[in-house]
């Protein structure tokens, strides 16, 4: 067995300007969609990809910030339990931090944090 890290991984060297990027290419796909007419048979899908987007901002320790995350793509927030392929726990945080219990959602990211 061996493990083989790639140091130049998104996971690695995870920054808030790589968030602010995938943040932006969701941006621009929804666009893409609107622009091809494809918006309304992708909706929820299109509403899942902003909401992945967005979850460093609540996953990633070093660039965590729950105001920010409310603010981008807010209308992800009604669809957080349709999203089943998403972590149970990350819908749960997401959830919490959607509805302005930031302090259930800090408890949920503390404990996340330690295992």
């Amino acid at each position: 067995h061996y493990t083989v890290l790639n140091e130049n991984s998104i996971f690695t060297t995870f920054n808030s300007k790589k968030s602010n990027d995938i943040i932006l290419c969701a941006k621009k796909l929804e666009q893409f969609f609107k622009e091809h007419n494809a918006c309304d048979k992708l909706y929820v899908q299109i509403q899942y990809l902003k909401f992945q987007a967005k979850q460093f901002l609540l996953i990633h320790k070093t660039i965590r910030d729950l105001k920010k995350w409310q603010s981008v793509f807010p209308e992800t927030h009604k669809y957080i339990w349709k999203f089943k392929e998403s972590p149970f726990n990350i819908r749960l945080i997401g959830w919490f931090a959607a509805h302005n219990m930031n302090f259930m959602a800090k408890i949920l990211l503390f404990l996340r944090d330690k295992r």
